[in-house]
């Protein structure tokens, strides 16, 4: 005699991972965004360490050694070269640093803003 699984538990099975799925997709999405976000903070982090030793050594600040730091592959979270300064590009929210009397500024834009109301500059 055969044995095999009825509709009935075929039916549940598929509801029961249909549910799990459904908390769980979600929770993933936000664990990649958040180590996107941690990825472009500790960058921007090594980058201000290297243009202030840069700064206390009275260089000139040499853009392509800071820009060592960054990662600029294009994907949802990454960074873009700009004139004295760089660009954020954090899942098509923006933020602009420049360079402005010896500190790293960042630049306010509409699209700064984050889906909770925060600024991107203000996490940076």
């Amino acid at each position: 005699m055969h044995q095999a699984f009825t509709l009935l538990e075929v039916i549940l099975t598929l509801l029961l991972i249909g549910i799990l799925l459904s908390f769980g997709i979600p929770q993933f999405s936000n664990y990649t965004k958040s180590a996107c976000v941690k990825k472009l903070q500790l960058q921007t982090l090594n980058l201000r360490l290297d243009l202030k030793a840069q700064l206390n050594a009275k260089q000139k600040i040499n853009w392509d050694s800071l820009y060592d730091h960054l990662d600029f592959t294009s994907k949802d979270c990454h960074f873009s070269k700009q004139k004295d300064g760089f660009m954020i590009n954090y899942y098509g929210a923006k933020a602009y640093f420049k360079l402005k009397n010896s500190t790293l500024e960042c630049q306010y834009s509409k699209t700064a803003r984050l889906h909770n109301g925060e600024s991107m500059c203000d996490i940076f």
